[in-house]
């Protein structure tokens, strides 16, 4: 039986990614600070923030209106 869990992390691939030890400090404290469960939970929710937000402006820019 696959627990909710297995089936999230099933989906997922591991990337090896270089970043500046500014953003990896703020990324430390915002897992400090209990934002996020570890760095990699944080780099997931910032992916998918920048995605969400790419498409709108796409959306809103092929309605003519631009934000």
């Amino acid at each position: 039986m696959l627990t909710e869990k297995t089936t999230v992390t099933s989906n997922l691939e591991t990337l090896n990614v270089r970043l500046p030890r500014e953003v990896v400090g703020i990324l430390d404290k915002l897992v400090k600070k209990g934002l996020f469960s570890n760095r990699s939970e944080a780099v997931r929710e910032f992916c998918r923030d920048y995605l969400h937000n790419s498409r709108r402006r796409r959306i809103n820019t092929t309605k003519g209106g631009r934000k």
